[in-house]
């Protein structure tokens, strides 16, 4: 009857799960990489420059005289302003001066209403105003709308932002770890494809089939077995010279193919199941050592002496 060796079900197992593994790290990695890491750093440079707004908004201001404070807020919030105008609209202007912002701001207001960021946008432009108006400490609403407005905003911000902690220095590299991991799902899957298809065939008259070829029984010079009782690998060996790896770890009942070989080429030295022989007589002597201790006869006992 014909040997017949597909692969092994531990093997297929272990592709795709591997495959499976390096899929959600690698679109881990992609999406922490894309998404949350850019994301959590926008929510904290957000925070910071609400912080910001705020602390400036706490001291007081002469009308049209910005302080130190007041002036680092009022450049930082210009250029995020900047930032997302020119993600949304491509227009770029980088200058500070109140009524170059103040007419930038008025003529998009009406396509900012569309934007994503449209709630950020008016947060700063509220933290705008804020912060070129003169104010007076308390800074309360009646008599410093504008001062009181911004500091409000900023403060509900910041509250809703909440505890968010910058990406570290290394999270973008860790990441690239990951998605690293990508090339290896469609390796590990054509690994697989091409493993699942390999058929190896022993025939009754000893004909081999491997994977694109066939072997006579007179074709086979050898068998290195070698490395079969550390690896279960083998490798039969044509008569001119060419070898065929065959891993045993990979298809299931390739060990008896390679058993068949081997115990027709080097009887004394290996048995049909690609066992050696003088383990076989070992495992043979042992049972029939056990065997007959257990069957043994218990010793009669001694007749007693006329004397007693």
């Amino acid at each position: 009857m014909a040997i017949e060796a597909k692969i092994a079900r531990g093997y297929s197992w272990r592709m795709l799960i591997i495959a499976g593994v390096c899929l959600v790290l690698g679109v881990w990695g992609v999406y922490d990489y894309v998404v949350a890491i850019p994301r959590d750093q926008s929510m904290y440079d957000r925070l910071e420059l609400m912080q910001m707004c705020k602390s400036a908004l706490q001291t007081e201001q002469p009308r049209k005289q910005l302080t130190p404070e007041a002036r680092k807020a009022y450049v930082a919030v210009v250029a995020e302003l900047n930032r997302v105008l020119e993600q949304q609209f491509g227009e770029v202007d980088t200058s500070v001066e109140p009524a170059v912002v103040q007419e930038k701001i008025q003529r998009l207001t009406e396509a900012l209403e569309a934007s994503p960021d449209a709630e950020w946008i008016r947060l700063l432009t509220i933290n705008l105003n804020g912060l070129i108006a003169e104010r007076r400490l308390p800074l309360t609403q009646q008599d410093y709308p504008a001062g009181h407005q911004a500091f409000e905003t900023a403060t509900a911000a910041i509250e809703a932002i909440g505890e968010v902690t910058a990406p570290g220095k290394y999270d973008r590299v860790t990441q690239w770890a990951f998605i690293l991991c990508l090339p290896f799902v469609p390796y590990y899957v054509v690994m697989y494809v091409l493993a699942r298809r390999r058929v190896y065939r022993l025939d009754d008259d000893g004909t081999l089939h491997l994977p694109g070829d066939t072997w006579k029984p007179d074709e086979i010079a050898d068998i290195d077995m070698s490395r079969w009782m550390a690896k279960s690998i083998a490798w039969p060996v044509h008569n001119d010279g060419r070898r065929v790896k065959l891993d045993d770890y990979k298809y299931r009942n390739l060990h008896l193919i390679i058993g068949a070989i081997a115990s027709r080429l080097h009887p004394d030295e290996w048995d049909a199941e690609a066992k050696p022989i003088d383990s076989v007589e070992d495992e043979a002597a042992e049972e029939v050592a056990v065997g007959g201790e257990s069957e043994a006869p218990a010793a009669e006992p001694e007749p007693a002496g006329r004397d007693a």
